[in-house]
């Protein structure tokens, strides 16, 4: 599986990977080929014997697909989840590991901070979403993938800045600032090239850092709104229904969140 977005999450992906799983099952397999080997018989040997067994063919078919579905979809649909979500947390953990280095060597206190707050805010959500349902329970691993979506995301956003800041580290603005006052102050050619030059670094500077900000920013809204849903969860009643409903209604802000950071990275 490639790295999970968070279509991998949606019931229709989830159907859509136990259907491929059950085509694959040994019951689908083998009554697949029962049914043939009827039809093949039924053609080349015409009796009321093979007839009646092409006839029963796509019927046995039938009962074997229905056996796989009852006896395991769910065990398909956990499966599926759970492999998605490692392999997110892998991403992430290979992430965290170099990130927290790139974030010291460029100095930024505000990205190490928010690593730090995303590894509680995460870590809290997961053991009240553990709380509340069954890591058995498809809920379970559905919310809990959304949840690893954002805080991607928000790693991805910090990456981002890691990069902006290492592209700007050696322009010193204050030395700039003086270079370009004394090139003012002169008439030549020479000194008008070297000024523009210096205003166009420290633009890029500037654009550099509102980028800087803007990630920050970004990564902020989505911490506060894995509290927001970690409160909800907390406080949803899990009786049958009531709970995925006030799940996905609490859950449609962190989706949004994580769709933005993941196209705004793409931009």
């Amino acid at each position: 599986m490639t790295t999970p977005t968070q279509k991998h999450f949606t019931q229709e992906s989830i159907d859509k990977a136990v259907r491929k799983r059950m085509m694959g099952s040994p019951v689908v397999i083998y009554t697949g080929v029962a049914a043939t080997l009827a039809g093949m018989a039924a053609a080349l040997f015409a009796s009321p014997l093979t007839l009646g067994l092409a006839a029963s063919g796509p019927v046995l078919l039938l009962a074997g697909w229905q056996i796989e579905k009852r006896l395991r979809s769910k065990g398909y649909s956990l499966q599926y989840l759970e492999e998605a979500n490692r392999k997110l947390q892998e991403e992430r953990t290979a992430k965290l590991s170099q990130l927290v280095e790139k974030l010291r060597e460029v100095r930024s206190r505000q990205a190490i901070h928010q690593i730090k707050l995303l590894n509680q805010k995460f870590h809290n959500f997961q053991e009240i979403l553990a709380e509340k349902f069954s890591v058995g329970e498809l809920t379970y691993g559905r919310y809990l993938g959304i949840a690893e979506q954002v805080f991607l995301a928000s790693l991805d956003n910090l990456e981002r800045v890691y990069l902006a800041l290492k592209s700007i580290a050696t322009v010193d603005p204050a030395e700039e600032q003086g270079r370009l006052k004394e090139l003012e102050n002169q008439s030549s050619k020479t000194a008008a090239g070297e000024a523009e030059t210096l205003r166009r670094r420290l633009k890029l500077r500037d654009e550099q850092i509102e980028l800087v900000q803007h990630l920050l920013l970004q990564n902020e809204q989505a911490i506060t709104e894995i509290d927001h849903v970690t409160a909800k969860v907390a406080t949803v009643v899990t009786e049958k229904g009531q709970a995925e409903l006030a799940l996905d209604s609490a859950m449609e802000e962190l989706r949004r969140l994580a769709e933005r950071a993941q196209d705004y990275t793409h931009n």
